[in-house]
């Protein structure tokens, strides 16, 4: 059966549908006639509806019937109703292909979203594992440059130190050499003073105890008296007590 003939017996049925309704239309009538009809014709009218329900019912399955095949079928191309799963879930096949695969659907969009929560998740797992790379990178430098500071701030006290005791070690040579100068200056003007005074001071003359020389004798051979002064100044002179000398003897002449 084609879509003409499904075209023609709705045509049909349609015009005889419309001719009954032409029929029962109410002829008018005196009121108390059309309350004796209306009377006698109550079961009728139960009847009459129930069969316009029923006709109406029809037709509107028959409407359907067109719509599908209209729409799926085509001359040529057989339908089938296909069975697939263990849960009687059936799929329309048009021409042997698949026209709706909820479930093989379901299965691909459940199978994505599987896949994209496993790359989700791959992205997170790559992520948290990039910041702790980078946190402990963060800190190892840190730590270095912390080191490193401390490094420079014990070699900045050590040659601070060095420093200061360099300059303590230069300041005591400083010191030791300006006392070193001043006693060599301080000798040296004592014995500058002694020079002079030597130099003031008569040259002192020196002689030998010859045999059967006395004091008094030498006295007058070198100071031209032997009076008691004399022998004063040459006793003072030699460190002596008395006028007792000895041969040989250095005796020191003012």
């Amino acid at each position: 059966m084609d879509k003409d003939d499904y075209k023609d017996k709705f045509e049909e049925h349609r015009q005889t549908i419309d001719g009954e309704e032409e029929e029962q239309e109410p002829q008018k009538m005196s009121r108390t006639e059309r309350y004796r009809t209306e009377k006698s014709d109550k079961p009728e009218k139960k009847k009459r509806h129930l069969m316009e329900y029923l006709s109406i019912t029809f037709i509107l399955i028959l409407i359907s019937i067109l719509i599908f095949v209209w729409l799926f079928y085509e001359p040529g191309q057989k339908v089938t109703d296909v069975v697939v799963d263990d849960e009687d879930e059936v799929e329309v096949v048009k021409g042997g292909e698949p026209i709706a695969k909820d479930k093989e659907k379901d299965a691909d969009k459940e199978k994505e979203a599987d896949k994209e929560k496993e790359q989700a998740e791959k992205d997170k797992a790559q992520a948290e594992k990039e910041a702790l790379a980078k946190k402990k990178a963060e800190e190892a430098s840190k730590a270095e440059a912390a080191r490193k500071a401390e490094e420079q701030k014990a070699a900045e006290q050590a040659q601070a130190a060095e420093q200061a005791k360099a300059a303590q070690q230069a300041e005591a040579a400083r010191q030791a050499e300006a006392a070193r100068q001043a006693e060599a200056a301080r000798k040296a003007e004592e014995q500058k003073q002694q020079q002079q005074q030597q130099q003031q001071q008569p040259q002192a003359r020196t002689h030998t105890v010859q045999a059967g020389e006395t004091l008094y004798r030498i006295g007058v051979n070198y100071y031209g008296s032997g009076d008691e002064a004399v022998l004063q100044k040459i006793r003072a002179a030699n460190g002596l007590s008395s006028n007792n000398i000895v041969v040989g003897q250095q005796i020191t002449l003012p």
